[in-house]
Protein backbone atom coordinates (compact mmCIF):
# COMPACT_ATOMS: atom_id res chain seq x y z
CA UNK A 1 0.00 0.00 0.00
CA UNK A 2 1.52 3.35 -1.01
CA UNK A 3 2.32 5.72 1.83
CA UNK A 4 -0.09 8.65 2.04
CA UNK A 5 0.72 12.13 3.19
CA UNK A 6 -1.36 13.04 6.25
CA UNK A 7 -2.80 15.99 4.28
CA UNK A 8 -4.15 13.60 1.61
CA UNK A 9 -6.35 11.74 4.10
CA UNK A 10 -9.71 13.17 5.06
CA UNK A 11 -10.31 12.20 8.67
CA UNK A 12 -13.88 13.48 8.71
CA UNK A 13 -15.61 16.68 9.64
CA UNK A 14 -16.38 15.43 13.17
CA UNK A 15 -12.64 15.11 13.72
CA UNK A 16 -11.42 18.17 11.84
CA UNK A 17 -13.89 20.65 13.37
CA UNK A 18 -12.63 20.20 16.97
CA UNK A 19 -9.05 20.24 15.68
CA UNK A 20 -9.60 23.56 13.92
CA UNK A 21 -11.38 24.96 16.98
CA UNK A 22 -8.44 23.87 19.18
CA UNK A 23 -6.00 25.55 16.78
CA UNK A 24 -8.04 28.77 16.77
CA UNK A 25 -7.97 28.85 20.56
CA UNK A 26 -4.31 27.82 20.84
CA UNK A 27 -2.57 29.17 17.78
CA UNK A 28 0.94 28.13 18.71
CA UNK A 29 3.61 25.86 17.26
CA UNK A 30 2.98 23.40 20.10
CA UNK A 31 -0.75 23.23 19.29
CA UNK A 32 -0.03 22.59 15.59
CA UNK A 33 2.47 19.89 16.53
CA UNK A 34 -0.04 18.28 18.91
CA UNK A 35 -2.74 18.18 16.20
CA UNK A 36 -0.21 16.82 13.71
CA UNK A 37 0.73 14.05 16.17
CA UNK A 38 -2.92 13.14 16.75
CA UNK A 39 -3.54 13.02 12.98
CA UNK A 40 -0.49 10.80 12.50
CA UNK A 41 -1.70 8.43 15.24
CA UNK A 42 -5.14 8.32 13.61
CA UNK A 43 -3.51 7.60 10.26
CA UNK A 44 -1.44 4.79 11.79
CA UNK A 45 -4.55 3.33 13.42
CA UNK A 46 -6.49 3.43 10.14
CA UNK A 47 -3.59 1.78 8.29
CA UNK A 48 -3.43 -0.95 10.95
CA UNK A 49 -7.22 -1.49 10.77
CA UNK A 50 -6.98 -1.81 6.99
CA UNK A 51 -4.08 -4.20 7.33
CA UNK A 52 -6.00 -6.35 9.83
CA UNK A 53 -9.15 -6.43 7.67
CA UNK A 54 -7.10 -7.37 4.61
CA UNK A 55 -5.25 -10.07 6.57
CA UNK A 56 -8.32 -11.55 8.25
CA UNK A 57 -10.79 -11.48 5.37
CA UNK A 58 -9.10 -12.92 2.28
CA UNK A 59 -11.55 -15.82 2.10
CA UNK A 60 -14.57 -13.52 2.40
CA UNK A 61 -13.14 -11.24 -0.28
CA UNK A 62 -12.62 -14.26 -2.54
CA UNK A 63 -16.18 -15.40 -1.80
CA UNK A 64 -17.63 -12.05 -2.81
CA UNK A 65 -15.56 -12.05 -5.99
CA UNK A 66 -16.75 -15.55 -6.85
CA UNK A 67 -20.38 -14.57 -6.17
CA UNK A 68 -20.06 -11.86 -8.80
CA UNK A 69 -19.76 -14.70 -11.34
CA UNK A 70 -23.50 -15.28 -10.84
CA UNK A 71 -24.30 -11.84 -12.27
CA UNK A 72 -26.54 -12.00 -15.36
CA UNK A 73 -24.04 -9.90 -17.29
CA UNK A 74 -21.36 -12.55 -16.68
CA UNK A 75 -23.51 -15.70 -16.77
CA UNK A 76 -25.15 -14.85 -20.10
CA UNK A 77 -21.93 -13.87 -21.85
CA UNK A 78 -21.22 -16.81 -24.18
CA UNK A 79 -17.61 -15.78 -24.70
CA UNK A 80 -16.17 -14.83 -21.32
CA UNK A 81 -18.37 -16.54 -18.77
CA UNK A 82 -16.62 -18.79 -16.26
CA UNK A 83 -16.60 -22.54 -16.61
CA UNK A 84 -19.00 -24.34 -14.28
CA UNK A 85 -16.29 -25.49 -11.86
CA UNK A 86 -15.32 -21.82 -11.24
CA UNK A 87 -18.76 -20.96 -9.84
CA UNK A 88 -19.00 -20.44 -6.07
CA UNK A 89 -20.18 -23.06 -3.61
CA UNK A 90 -20.31 -25.99 -6.04
CA UNK A 91 -20.68 -28.20 -2.96
CA UNK A 92 -24.16 -26.66 -2.51
CA UNK A 93 -25.26 -28.43 -5.70
CA UNK A 94 -25.27 -31.78 -3.88
CA UNK A 95 -26.66 -34.66 -5.94
CA UNK A 96 -27.96 -32.26 -8.61
CA UNK A 97 -24.50 -31.19 -9.76
CA UNK A 98 -24.78 -32.88 -13.20
CA UNK A 99 -28.24 -31.45 -13.85
CA UNK A 100 -27.17 -27.98 -12.70
CA UNK A 101 -24.05 -28.11 -14.87
CA UNK A 102 -26.15 -29.06 -17.92
CA UNK A 103 -28.56 -26.21 -17.23
CA UNK A 104 -25.57 -23.87 -16.86
CA UNK A 105 -24.38 -24.90 -20.32
CA UNK A 106 -27.81 -24.14 -21.77
CA UNK A 107 -28.69 -20.89 -20.00
CA UNK A 108 -26.80 -18.58 -22.36
CA UNK A 109 -28.74 -19.92 -25.37
CA UNK A 110 -32.09 -18.60 -24.12
CA UNK A 111 -33.18 -15.12 -25.18
CA UNK A 112 -34.09 -14.05 -21.65
CA UNK A 113 -35.46 -10.68 -22.75
CA UNK A 114 -38.30 -12.59 -24.42
CA UNK A 115 -39.09 -14.80 -21.40
CA UNK A 116 -42.19 -13.98 -19.34
CA UNK A 117 -40.50 -12.70 -16.15
CA UNK A 118 -38.38 -10.20 -18.10
CA UNK A 119 -40.61 -9.27 -21.06
CA UNK A 120 -42.21 -6.23 -19.43
CA UNK A 121 -39.22 -4.56 -17.70
CA UNK A 122 -36.32 -6.16 -19.55
CA UNK A 123 -33.42 -8.14 -18.17
CA UNK A 124 -32.54 -7.01 -14.62
CA UNK A 125 -29.00 -6.04 -13.76
CA UNK A 126 -29.62 -7.12 -10.17
CA UNK A 127 -28.33 -10.66 -9.72
CA UNK A 128 -30.99 -11.75 -7.24
CA UNK A 129 -33.86 -10.44 -9.40
CA UNK A 130 -32.41 -12.22 -12.42
CA UNK A 131 -32.27 -15.59 -10.66
CA UNK A 132 -35.75 -15.15 -9.20
CA UNK A 133 -36.97 -14.68 -12.79
CA UNK A 134 -34.98 -17.69 -14.03
CA UNK A 135 -36.55 -19.78 -11.26
CA UNK A 136 -39.89 -19.39 -13.05
CA UNK A 137 -38.50 -21.20 -16.12
CA UNK A 138 -39.07 -24.97 -15.75
CA UNK A 139 -35.88 -25.93 -17.58
CA UNK A 140 -33.62 -23.97 -15.18
CA UNK A 141 -35.21 -24.52 -11.75
CA UNK A 142 -32.24 -26.41 -10.26
CA UNK A 143 -29.68 -23.91 -11.56
CA UNK A 144 -31.71 -20.94 -10.30
CA UNK A 145 -32.22 -22.60 -6.91
CA UNK A 146 -28.48 -23.28 -6.71
CA UNK A 147 -27.64 -19.65 -7.61
CA UNK A 148 -30.12 -18.24 -5.09
CA UNK A 149 -28.77 -20.58 -2.41
CA UNK A 150 -25.26 -19.27 -3.12
CA UNK A 151 -26.47 -15.68 -2.88
CA UNK A 152 -28.09 -16.20 0.53
CA UNK A 153 -25.22 -18.15 2.06
CA UNK A 154 -23.92 -15.93 4.87
CA UNK A 155 -20.34 -14.77 4.89
CA UNK A 156 -19.02 -14.26 8.41
CA UNK A 157 -18.40 -10.66 9.38
CA UNK A 158 -17.69 -10.94 13.10
CA UNK A 159 -14.05 -9.98 12.61
CA UNK A 160 -14.96 -6.83 10.71
CA UNK A 161 -17.54 -5.88 13.34
CA UNK A 162 -14.92 -6.28 16.08
CA UNK A 163 -12.46 -4.09 14.17
CA UNK A 164 -15.04 -1.34 13.62
CA UNK A 165 -16.03 -1.57 17.28
CA UNK A 166 -12.38 -1.19 18.26
CA UNK A 167 -11.92 1.74 15.87
CA UNK A 168 -15.04 3.44 17.28
CA UNK A 169 -13.81 2.87 20.81
CA UNK A 170 -10.39 4.33 20.00
CA UNK A 171 -11.96 7.32 18.26
CA UNK A 172 -14.20 8.00 21.26
CA UNK A 173 -11.24 7.79 23.66
CA UNK A 174 -9.22 10.10 21.40
CA UNK A 175 -12.09 12.61 21.31
CA UNK A 176 -12.46 12.44 25.08
CA UNK A 177 -8.73 13.00 25.56
CA UNK A 178 -8.73 15.86 23.04
CA UNK A 179 -11.74 17.48 24.78
CA UNK A 180 -10.09 17.15 28.22
CA UNK A 181 -6.84 18.72 27.03
CA UNK A 182 -8.56 21.74 25.45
Amino acid sequence: MPEKNIHQVHLGVNFLTPCNKFLQQNNSAEAHLEIKNVKERCMAMLEEALSQVTYRLPSARDTFESLSKLSPVIILNQISRPIFSELPFIHQAGNNVSKIEEQYRQISFVDWKEEAPFKKDGLPVDTEQFWIGVLQHKAFKELATFALTCLITPVGNAVVERIFSLVSSIKMKARSNAAESS
